[in-house]
């Protein structure tokens, strides 16, 4: 018998680590719903490596200290990585607390740098480590080949439908890419310039005249300056012939007649074009400055590549001294900057003096000559900008034939949490931070659904390559500026440990501002040819580590938890925490999303608690400490907690089916006033023209309204006055407006009740519900006291009960026979009951779109306080709506005006008219309108294509009718 008190040998834990660390791999990779933190994670990961060291007769190639991380997924193709994707090895920060030396892991690994390499001194560089999904971009001859998760390290997800829809991923790689939204050809055709060729870029014109100068070789001969400038004038004329680039001489002086001359410079003529805020430039023949043609147009190109700028060059104009070239740039409103000033902007951008103003930056290898004050501007809000800089060297890199960039798809931390507020508004699963986030997105099928989440991309690191040969990470980190490629920053060179031990802190103490999630310092040594003298271990470099920074996580005391009321009504609990200091802010409140995630947790008021900003900048609560918990400490109920009423409004809470949030469902809810005045005021309700968002939010903003119903006391005085700006910025509504908006509302009390209920905004009451309720229901009054909604619902309770104690219940059931039996007599008796209400009501014949969760719903708002007072409201400014469809009995009427009553019919395909008007003529007809095929459908109204819909109606023999058929049966 074994003995219950022995420890599992290292096989068996070892089997055991591994087993649980493949199961976390792909939850953390492969479903991105991860269970345990990334520490967490670590821990586990580290005891097994732990073991295996010491028992190597356990070794397997399978183990996950083997593999680098998730499985590919299925749903997507495998692409095999080009150069394998190794992971990094992580080396530790270890708690303060317990070691004298919290570092030793990346001081151990700096000395095995040492150690390999043969000295004292080993240049590496020191970056943020990026938290977010690992992806290989392929480029072939500048485009966009494919994108690929890490996967497993030899094969990833093909993830490029996704990766496409990100504006930070360049899909064509160019070393002067000068992207611009400007109509270049509308002021070509003010300069009377007609192109040969519309497909031209400001690239393509520089670089194919630059390229033809080049080519031809003409330097010109001996000191005679007509005689050294005649042949680049011969060829810049005909460059500008064959192109269709040659300026009328005529419509260029009629032009800049009318518009001010800006005065010259010493290259240039200079004018500005207002209709266009650019600035149009004459270079003065028969000389292009100290540079010459082509330094001079190399000079536009490098301008647009490093200072962001937008020259474009139009064309030639010839001269009776020689042509000009005719350029354009953005026009800037500002002025002349102080000597001063400009040193300080070359100084904060990264560069350092070099001679007579003369700047060089040693990280892009950009070298500006002649750099005085009159090539930068300040603008009216006190920023400089370069306007004309003379760029004398700068990196010179051709696209490679072969590009794989090794990176980071991460969501920006404010983006995220913005995108979690409106998932909690709209009652969806928050997500628990952003690389979480950004892991589900990238595993969308639909490109659609990767588009509408705010994802960035930057570059780490380089796979396979062929171009020009990098010698060292700065020259991959040059490549990567010169194509346009984002990149990791800061990039923090070190020589020693000592520097490498200042860039790590350093790094730790900047990663907070930084607008993406980091969790430590990644440090990689400098030179390539150093990188591989070190080589690679099976799943990571042995050039390169991970220093991953200790989890920032403090304990402190849950208070209590409030519920907040978004716009669009959902309950949001908020954690009150005892204030703790976290991450470089004091905390005090955390989001608990919903009540699902609540349970999951099993947070209680009361309960101490380790709190972590997730993703650096949401407080979150990670776990609670269940040791330290009160023993009255009661699980947490939201309907419960707040009396199962809005603490905004009182009004009658509700939680869909398939939805984890808490809802109000008081259209009159304060909290709310914004997106029900939208809703009360929108076409499809009591269409009040003029009122939209903006106004919506005005009125609440001013005090003017709290509720929808608000907008009746209103007057045209208010409105006309009211103001949509800011205090400073202010906008008037106006009169016109103001007298629109209040005859709207003057017609809006006259809107039938269908209206008026859609308006509402009911939980579970759409349009087609409101138009149902309207037919059985005089007026709104009678609504609360509704036999046949009381019917409904009550027959819906009933059948819950009889399914409940069904003797027959597997999931309930009888305690013995006796139990049987009783049960049995009472579903007999409910059974009878439901059939006597369905009896009651069968009369009414009630559709599918009234039916027993809307009308719970529609009582539950009407005999809640809240809806008691929107009837009593609504009798003091004398509105009781009349439906204008009344029809409570169909059998009964007298439908001879009415051919369709009755019928149901569902539209298709595309009609002669829109959905909307061809719907209102067939329900005007007694037709109901449905939006599903079903049994019940008597008509299935086709137009152009049918799709589905036609397929299912052909399945279930239901008519298919032509618009003109259909029609024929309205007379």
């Amino acid at each position: 018998m074994d003995d219950l008190f022995s420890q599992p040998g290292p096989a068996d834990r070892i089997a055991k680590l591994r087993k649980e660390l493949e199961h976390h791999n792909r939850l953390y990779y492969t479903d991105a719903t991860p269970e345990i933190s990334d520490a967490e994670y670590d821990t586990l990961f580290r005891e097994l490596e732990e073991l295996e060291k010491k028992h190597p007769e356990f070794a397997d190639p399978n183990s996950p200290t083997q593999r680098v991380g998730g499985a590919p997924i299925e749903g997507f193709q495998q692409v095999t990585h080009l150069v394998p994707m190794l992971s990094i090895d992580d080396v530790f920060q270890l708690d303060p607390a317990s070691h004298d030396v919290p570092d030793t892991e990346l001081v151990t690994f700096y000395q095995r740098l040492q150690k390999n390499l043969g000295r004292a001194e080993v240049a590496v560089t020191v970056e943020p480590k990026i938290d977010g999904v690992a992806v290989s971009l392929v480029y072939r001859d500048g485009t966009l080949d494919y994108a690929a998760t890490r996967g497993d390290g030899e094969t990833g997800d093909d993830i490029t439908h996704n990766v496409r829809t990100i504006h930070s991923v360049p899909l064509q790689l160019s070393s002067f890419d000068t992207p611009s939204n400007t109509n270049y050809s509308a002021i070509d055709e003010l300069l009377g310039i007609h192109p040969k060729s519309n497909k031209a870029t400001s690239r393509s014109e520089i670089e194919s005249l630059a390229a033809r100068l080049a080519a031809h070789d003409l330097p010109g001969h001996g000191a005679d300056v007509e005689e050294r400038l005649r042949p680049q004038a011969k060829s810049i004329l005909e460059w500008g012939q064959e192109t269709g680039r040659i300026a009328s001489q005529q419509k260029l002086s009629e032009l800049l007649s009318d518009q001010p001359d800006l005065g010259g410079q010493s290259e240039h003529t200079v004018f500005y074009l207002a209709r266009h805020r650019r600035v149009v430039k004459l270079t003065r023949p028969p000389v292009f400055g100290a540079q010459g043609p082509v330094g001079y147009l190399r000079n536009i190109l490098l301008s647009n590549r490093f200072f962001d700028d937008d020259i474009h060059l139009h064309g030639i104009l010839p001269t009776d001294q020689g042509p000009a070239l005719i350029i354009s740039q953005p026009y800037v409103h500002g002025t002349r900057p102080t000597e001063t000033e400009v040193a300080n902007w070359f100084l904060q951008s990264g560069y350092e003096e070099c001679g007579y103003l003369r700047w060089r930056n040693a990280a892009t290898g950009v070298e500006i000559a002649d750099a005085h004050e009159g090539n930068l501007i300040r603008t009216e809000d006190g920023e400089l900008l370069p306007i004309d800089l003379q760029v004398l060297a700068a990196p010179s890199f051709s696209i490679p034939a072969l590009l794989e960039v090794r990176g980071e798809i991460f969501m920006p931390n404010e983006a995220f949490a913005t995108m979690n507020e409106e998932r909690d508004e709209a009652g969806l699963p928050t997500f628990v931070n952003p690389r979480n986030a950004t892991a589900g997105t990238l595993k969308q099928l639909d490109p659609k659904s990767a588009a509408e989440r705010p994802l960035a991309f930057l570059a780490h690191g380089i796979g396979a390559y062929d171009g020009p040969e990098l010698e060292t990470e700065d020259d991959f980190t040059q490549l990567l500026e010169s194509l346009g490629i984002p990149r990791n920053q800061p990039l923090i060179h070190a020589s020693n440990l000592e520097e490498l031990r200042e860039a790590v802190a350093r790094i730790d103490t900047e990663r907070h501002a930084l607008a993406y999630g980091t969790d430590g310092a990644v440090v990689k040594v400098l030179n390539y040819e150093e990188r591989r003298t070190l080589g690679f271990r099976s799943r990571a470099p042995r050039w390169a580590a991970a220093y991953k920074f200790l989890p920032e996580q403090k304990e402190t005391v849950l208070n209590a938890i409030s519920i907040q009321v978004g716009r669009t009504g959902v309950l949001t609990p908020v954690a009150e925490l005892e204030p703790v200091f976290v991450s470089g802010t004091t905390v005090s409140r955390a989001t608990l999303h919903n009540e699902e995630e609540i349970q999951r947790k099993d947070i209680r008021i009361g309960d101490t608690v380790l709190i972590e900003k997730a993703g650096e900048i949401i407080p979150a609560i990670v776990k609670v400490i269940t040791d330290k918990r009160s023993p009255d400490a009661k699980p947490f109920s939201l309907p419960e907690h707040v009396n199962h009423q809005c603490p905004s409004c009182g009004g009658p809470i509700a939680q869909e089916e398939g939805f984890v949030a808490w809802r109000c469902g008081n259209f009159a809810c304060p909290a709310q006033a914004v997106s029900k005045i939208k809703q009360f005021a929108s076409r499809k309700a009591l269409d009040i023209d003029g009122v939209g968002e903006t106004v919506a939010e005005a009125l609440v903003k001013r005090g003017l309204c709290t509720t929808a119903l608000d907008l009746f006391k209103l007057d045209e005085e208010q409105l006309a006055h009211l103001n949509l700006g800011n205090e400073v910025d202010t906008r008037r509504f106006g009169e016109k407006n103001a007298a629109k908006v209040i005859g709207s509302l003057n017609q809006a009390r006259q809107q039938p009740l269908a209206r008026w209920l859609y308006a509402m905004g009911i939980r579970q009451i759409g349009e087609s519900a409101s138009k149902e309720l309207a037919r059985l229901h005089k007026t709104l009054s009678e609504l609360p006291n509704s036999p046949v909604l009381h019917a409904i619902r009550d027959a819906a309770r009933l059948e819950a009960e009889r399914r409940l104690i069904s003797p027959r219940n597997k999931d309930n059931p009888p305690a013995d026979d006796a139990d049987k039996a009783e049960r049995q007599k009472r579903y007999d008796e409910l059974k009878e009951q439901i059939a006597e209400l369905q009896q009651s009501i069968a009369p009414f014949n009630v559709t599918a779109d009234l039916g027993p969760v809307a009308a719970e719903s529609t009582l539950a708002f009407f005999e809640s306080k809240a809806g008691l007072q929107v009837i009593e409201r609504l009798r003091e400014l004398g509105i009781d709506p009349p439906s204008a469809n009344y029809l409570p009995r169909p059998a009964e009427a007298d439908t001879s005006d009415l051919p369709l009553a009755g019928k149901t019919f569902v539209l298709t395909g595309t009609l002669s008219v829109g959905r909307d008007e061809m719907k209102q003529l067939l329900e005007s007809k007694g037709a109901k309108v449905s939006g599903s095929i079903s049994k019940n459908t008597d008509y299935l109204l086709s137009g152009e294509g049918g799709g589905s819909k036609r397929d299912k109606a052909e399945k279930l023999g239901v008519t298919i009718l032509t618009e003109e058929l259909a029609r024929a049966m309205l007379d």
